[in-house]
């Protein structure tokens, strides 16, 4: 029996202890296995929903009646049998799921209770290079990684702001966020009081 159909313990984070400051391994032998290697995970804000990053592939489960099924590949992903997707990313307001696919930022928006089918992000989020690690506001504003700008190749984070439903042009940040070492793997506060990303 493949090891992401065992069911999940039931309460918030599968019974698991709420998160703290010092980091720690998060449900290890349950979505932290050996051989394994896991890429992101993310809860809905609600906590009912998560979804893993693993084996390039994102596994799926939402919790009914205070219970939670086995994570299964989502249906409403439909992704293709070489598409690789990872990086999971919940909008603060729960109704937009980003990830990545094939190295382009996708988004399944909520309708009627349900996942859509998702589709990739247009420009000017999308480009020609690689885009990766979508984070995003309260306000909508989308924070991601790109090699857009940098003939070697190295990635640098940007932001682009939603207005009137559309996405404006992407704005490198500045070299206090983007040193010569590049920078990668952002996250926002919903209220972008503060962003965590790796150089």
């Amino acid at each position: 029996m493949p090891e992401e159909s065992a069911l999940l313990p039931n309460g918030p984070y599968f019974g698991q202890k709420v998160p703290g400051m010092v980091p720690e391994i998060f449900a290890p032998g349950l979505m932290s296995l050996p051989n394994r290697r896991e890429t992101k995970i993310a809860f809905s804000p609600d906590g009912c929903e998560v979804i893993l990053g693993a084996r390039k592939r994102l596994f799926y489960a939402k919790q009914e009646n205070g219970k939670w099924p086995a994570l299964t590949l989502p249906d409403f992903l439909e992704s293709e049998t070489a598409a690789a997707d990872v990086e999971p990313f919940f909008a603060p307001d729960g109704q937009k799921l980003f990830f990545i696919r094939n190295g382009h930022i996708w988004v399944s928006l909520r309708s009627n209770g349900s996942w859509a089918k998702p589709s990739p992000m247009p420009a000017p989020i999308n480009s020609s290079s690689e885009e990766w690690h979508p984070t995003v506001s309260r306000q909508g504003t989308l924070y991601f990684s790109s090699a857009r700008d940098n003939l070697q190749g190295g990635y640098a984070l940007y932001r682009s702001r939603l207005t009137h439903g559309h996405y404006t042009e992407a704005e490198k940040l500045n070299e206090i966020v983007n040193s010569q070492y590049g920078a990668w793997d952002g996250f926002i506060a919903p209220d972008e009081s503060y962003l965590d990303l790796q150089l």
